[in-house]
């Protein structure tokens, strides 16, 4: 996700503190902590999500069962295109670290160079993440 420790342990305590959830123990290992949702978290997410799920069920009950089989095969290859770009980004960090931005997939280093102190990622030292992608069936 790109988030430091530090910063997730500040998001989750605030998170406490606002009373969305409840850090419990590890009953099996003291050192572990267990988030839980608190019932003011519940609540909250239950008043967002509810009329949403209304809504969508709503939307999705008037689209006939050849339109949802052709989302459902759009969204396959969508994710079929996800995984076989994480596995070029995963080719990628298993090559020298000299690897020239030619071979990388064009994806990578065609993003502008707002983020980055020069325009290539690469150049500046900065690699590809892997992503978090559904996992894969069959």
């Amino acid at each position: 996700m790109g988030v430091s420790g530090a910063a997730i342990t500040y998001l989750v305590g605030r998170m406490i503190d606002s009373g969305h959830l409840r850090r419990d123990s590890d009953p099996a290992d003291r050192r572990k902590v267990i988030l839980r949702y608190a019932d003011h978290g519940r609540a909250v997410g239950a008043a967002f999500f509810t009329p949403l799920a209304a809504h969508t069920h709503a939307a999705m009950a008037n689209l006939l069962d050849a339109d949802l089989a052709a989302v459902h095969r759009v969204f396959t290859a969508l994710i079929g295109a996800m995984h076989r770009f994480q596995d070029d980004l995963t080719a990628a960090e298993t090559e020298p670290s000299d690897t020239s931005t030619s071979e990388l997939p064009s994806a990578v280093h065609s993003g502008g160079g707002s983020e980055y102190p020069s325009s290539d990622p690469i150049d500046a030292g900065i690699r590809p993440r892997r992503l978090a992608l559904p996992r894969r069936r069959g």
